[in-house]
């Protein structure tokens, strides 16, 4: 490889069939890596495989655990890119064979990232608005688009997700683009208020959550209806 790169100047940003460069492929080789890294000046956030994927994905699905330290040590891999289906190179860990728990320490040691939740855990997402603005278009949209197994419906057949109250269709969905999400359909009637208000205290204790507020900006009520939801 030295002499292909040293002697006919092998561009190494050169892919194979599948899109992968040499810096995808040696993954499981940290001398390789470090060489590519250190004296070659690899981009190791390439990314023209189909799936999108950069080297760390690579790495943390089937490289070994000595070339993820290598790759985040340098400061410029970022661990949480998306490939074409939104997973990050955390995500694919569990696709390992083996030694996963210790690649989840070593992503620990970097960047801050977040991993005290299993990788399998869900998000509340809350989506609030008033009636007619679109919010129950919003919301089909979102279930339609969730991918995956674990697609489920409304109150009967979500599992771990309780019914706290008239007025709250709760879905745990994988979706493509948010990853694992439950979310929580708040119906708009002002008869609501009061107990939605109750609910999300609930929902939001120990955990945090994304709100989606949903509101007509073409109707003379809309700042008064986004101030009802920010007040809730």
């Amino acid at each position: 490889m030295k002499y292909l790169i040293n002697t006919h100047h092998y561009n190494l940003m050169t892919t194979n069939d599948s899109g992968r460069t040499v810096l995808h492929c040696a993954v499981g080789h940290i001398d390789v890596v470090k060489y590519l890294i250190n004296e070659c000046n690899c981009d190791i956030m390439a990314c023209n495989d189909r799936l999108q994927q950069t080297p760390l994905h690579y790495a943390a699905r089937e490289g070994t655990p000595e070339v993820i330290d290598c790759f985040l040590s340098t400061g410029n891999c970022d661990p949480l890119a998306k490939d074409i289906k939104g997973r990050t190179p955390l995500q694919l860990v569990n696709s390992r064979y083996r030694d996963s728990d210790t690649v989840i320490a070593i992503f620990k040691k970097f960047g801050n990232i977040k991993v005290s939740h299993p990788i399998h855990s869900y998000v509340n997402i809350l989506l609030v608005g008033n009636s007619g603005a679109g919010k129950s278009t919003l919301s089909h949209v979102i279930n339609d688009t969730a991918t995956g197994p674990f697609v489920f419906g409304s109150f009967r057949n979500v599992g771990g997700v309780v019914p706290c109250t008239a007025g709250i269709i709760p879905y745990k969905l994988q979706h493509r683009t948010l990853g694992n999400i439950i979310l929580h359909d708040f119906a708009g009637h002002s008869e609501y208020y009061s107990s939605h208000s109750a609910v999300i205290e609930n929902l939001l204790q120990g955990s945090g959550g994304v709100f989606l507020i949903v509101v007509n900006i073409l109707e003379k009520e809309a700042v008064k209806q986004l101030h009802q939801w920010l007040t809730v």
